[in-house]
């Protein structure tokens, strides 16, 4: 029998974890169709996990429209989800275009509405270099086992993050032909490095993922979040620590839709094209938007914005109809033709963003916004044509603006695409992922310790259900169909000495064979 890949994994452990407590949530719906397909359209067949759900489990939806949304994802195939037009705007992003200039942006009429993609985009901290994130726990530790005396989870709880993720793969059978875990943390340590000098580029990458968001910050009491895999826990706070870490060597220019030295336009096209359902949300290097940051790389994963479209004065129409005639000096050296506009529409957008808060963030998704205004300068049928921020010097002296000030474009944008996690997550990584020196862990941390590992709450509750007198066949086969996956979170000696003794087979209970 072939070994099952992780995405076949998820699909088997979530739907069980999302009957544990009885009742199943819309969230958790959305949660399994996330998994399923991430926002940037990857395909895997979650199909037939959802049917079980609503065949035989129809009575425990938290409601009739949670229901019907299973539904309605059973009936309709994952595929990518098409930018919705809407009474605003309308988006078109012609395929396998990598950059935004192209695309066409019409603003159909003035209004408020906001726009979202749905991404809940994790919260860490940066992964500060010079203070040595990687070689320390944070968050929760180690929960209390019924396989564990006090000494024991004091030994446990003394090990590194490192040491811990290096014992789970000695505990699978993997050997990294790269640098092991605590290797990386070796090198991720940088004391010579500023304050502000982290991985914040590979955390708003991974970030962008609704699978991995989804899969770092593990539900559960507070203080006992996070995973047991191979005999080891990993706090939900060192999950996304890890994984924005891991990413770095691979986050950069993989696959992205990229903007360099972007102007107003790209802006505005990002902002209405990317932030909307479906369209994936950007990572933006704000460091010139924020005060206080200007000279440093700070960069933030957009996931929604507030737009507002109005019509401004007579007198400023035209002032900036005439800027806009004359031909321009672009950010790169060259000269691009001026445009006949039409008309002009001030765009206020409200760009919603995840924000760090520490390495020890085990709460919700901080959000934070930054606010751009933008003139859109429009032909007869709304088109944008060009567009000018509303502190561009060429329009500081004209007359009845509505606005003169706003957040800077800022100093890169990228649309990140997920291809590389799509391989791990299918059992085939990338040739990028296979030859970087921290490629394999990154295969081993999304591909084991993200997709087979197991939640606290869950191996406590097997533990309690599996008490440690005899069992029957039966009551071992209905073990098995509540808690799947669950023996990924043991080491093999451990749970063949705990259960395998007691006829619970640790193949029953989801481990690989090795």
């Amino acid at each position: 029998m072939p070994a099952l890949r992780p995405i076949d994994v998820l699909l088997t452990r979530k739907p069980s974890e999302m009957l544990a407590d009885g009742v199943i949530t819309a969230t958790e719906v959305e949660e399994l169709a996330r998994l399923a397909r991430d926002s940037r359209g990857s395909t895997h067949d979650a199909t037939p996990a959802l049917r079980v759900l609503v065949e035989q489990h129809g009575n425990q939806f938290e409601s009739p429209a949670a229901l019907q949304r299973a539904r309605a994802l059973v009936d309709l195939p994952l595929t990518p989800v098409a930018r919705p037009d809407n009474e605003l705007f309308r988006y078109l992003a012609p395929a396998n275009d990598n950059t935004v200039r192209g695309h066409q942006l019409v603003l159909k009429r003035a209004g408020v509405m906001d726009v979202d993609t749905g991404l809940v985009a994790y919260s860490r901290g940066w992964g500060q270099f010079n203070a040595g994130v990687l070689d320390q726990a944070h968050g929760s530790s180690v929960p209390a086992s019924s396989m564990h005396d006090l000494s024991a989870r004091a030994r446990l709880n003394a090990l590194t993050p490192p040491q811990r993720l290096d014992a789970a793969a000695k505990a699978f059978g993997v050997t990294l032909p790269g640098l092991d875990f605590q290797g990386i943390a070796k090198g991720f340590f940088r004391p010579e490095e500023p304050d502000w000098a982290g991985v914040c580029y590979s955390w708003s990458w991974a970030a962008l993922d609704a699978r991995l968001s989804s899969l770092v910050d593990v539900d559960g009491p507070q203080g006992q979040r996070g995973l047991w895999i191979g005999g080891q826990f990993l706090s939900r706070a060192d999950l996304g620590n890890w994984l924005m870490a891991l990413a770095a060597g691979v986050s950069q220019g993989a696959g992205d839709v990229m903007w360099y030295a972007p102007e107003a336009e790209d802006l505005l096209k990002a902002c209405l094209g990317y932030l909307v359902e479906g369209g994936g949300g950007f990572r933006a290097d704000i460091g010139n938007s924020l005060a206080g940051r200007t000279d440093e790389v700070w960069f933030q994963p957009f996931v929604g914005a507030k737009v507002d479209v109005s019509a401004i004065g007579a007198g400023g129409e035209q002032a900036i109809l005439d800027v806009v005639r004359q031909p321009r000096k672009t950010g790169w050296g060259g000269t691009v033709p001026g445009v006949d506009g039409s008309s002009v529409k001030l765009v206020r957008i409200d760009g919603r963003y995840a924000n760090e808060e520490s390495d020890d963030h085990e709460g919700p998704t901080a959000i934070s916004t930054l606010r751009w205004n933008v003139y859109a300068v429009l032909d007869a049928q709304g088109k944008v044509l060009a567009s000018v921020m509303a502190d561009d010097p060429r329009i500081a002296s004209a007359p009845g603006l509505p606005e003169r000030s706003t957040a800077a474009v800022p100093r890169n944008l990228f649309a990140p695409e997920h291809s590389l996690i799509d391989g791990i997550l299918e059992g085939d990584p990338a040739p990028e992922i296979q030859g970087s020196v921290w490629g394999p862990a990154l295969d081993f941390f999304v591909g084991h310790v993200l997709a087979r590992g197991v939640p606290a709450t869950t191996r406590a509750a097997f533990e309690k259900e599996a008490g440690s007198g005899a069992l029957t066949s039966t009551q071992i086969a209905a073990l098995a169909e509540r808690y799947p996956t669950v023996a990924n979170g043991y080491a093999p000696a451990e749970w063949a000495a705990s259960f395998g003794a007691r006829g619970l087979q640790a193949a029953q209970f989801g481990a690989p064979e090795l």
